[in-house]
């Protein structure tokens, strides 16, 4: 199933705030995951993208037990 234009902005645009929240509270996440460009996003995920697709994993700063 592909994706409406709508859909893909706002996966878009949740994934790039979730990104900068992550970042705000102390996890690894490089400035190039933050400044993906919407083209960028659909490359990478395609346009019919899975809920497994856009799982996030990452590690806090000073404790790398905490994901």
């Amino acid at each position: 199933m592909v994706l409406s234009d709508d859909e893909i902005k706002r996966l878009f645009r949740i994934r790039k705030t979730v990104m900068q929240m992550l970042k705000d509270r102390g996890y690894f996440v490089g400035d190039f995951e933050i400044n993906l460009s919407k083209q960028q996003f659909i490359s990478k995920y395609g346009e019919n993208m899975k809920r497994e697709d856009l799982v996030i994993n990452k590690t806090k700063r000073n404790d790398n037990s905490d994901q």
